[in-house]
């Protein structure tokens, strides 16, 4: 399980790539330990994950949702919650796996577990900014408008974050890096989306 010292090391690290520190990468433990540690680092990010889900059920409670939509509204406020929670845990284990099962064709292998420690500790990061509109929306305390400019700027600030990621752990070639953080974002929206069907 993660320990304080873990969880610190996690985003110090993190936020020297943000300011695209190559040191940085010191910061976090890429032992086979480590490597499994930094899937939980969604547990940090969970609080802030609540706050979204629960703002977002604010949201769709004012609107009558669509008749026979499959993304309508649970029944229950627990049901609502606990569908968005799954939906959020495969999309945060989803990249970071598909990434360890293509690193040989892509010529990644010997760096792929510090790029994936350095992602996971990274989406934390991401999650809790990207996240912000979304809240104070949802509890009233932004209007749409504004909410969704924000989000796409941040959304903006997320895919140079994480090109800076692959460039930096993976000492990957323009092209690579780029090639990574599409595949994240088209990734992340489709397995959302079609976990949200199947869930």
């Amino acid at each position: 399980m993660l320990t304080i010292a873990d969880i610190r090391a996690g985003l110090n690290g993190a936020s020297g790539l943000m300011r695209g520190d190559r040191d940085a990468m010191r910061e976090f433990d890429v032992s086979f330990e480590g490597f499994w540690k930094s899937f939980f680092a969604i547990l940090v990010i969970l609080p802030v994950l609540l706050l979204y889900i629960h703002g977002e059920w604010q949201t769709l409670a004012m609107t009558e949702p669509p008749s026979g939509d499959p993304l309508d509204v649970p029944q229950s406020y627990p049901a609502f919650v606990l569908k968005r929670l799954l939906v959020s845990a495969v999309d945060w284990l989803a990249y970071p796996l598909i990434i360890l099962a293509a690193a040989g064709p892509l010529g990644i292998e010997n760096r792929v577990v510090p790029y994936i420690v350095a992602q996971n500790w990274s989406t934390v990061i991401v999650s809790a900014v990207v996240a912000a509109p979304g809240i104070m929306f949802g509890f009233g305390l932004m209007s749409g408008t504004i909410a969704g400019m924000m989000t796409l700027a941040l959304f903006a600030f997320a895919l140079r974050y994480f090109y800076l990621v692959a460039r930096i752990a993976l000492d990957a070639p323009v092209s690579l890096a780029i090639g990574l953080v599409a595949f994240n974002a088209v990734s992340s929206i489709f397995l959302s989306q079609l976990a949200m069907r199947l869930i």
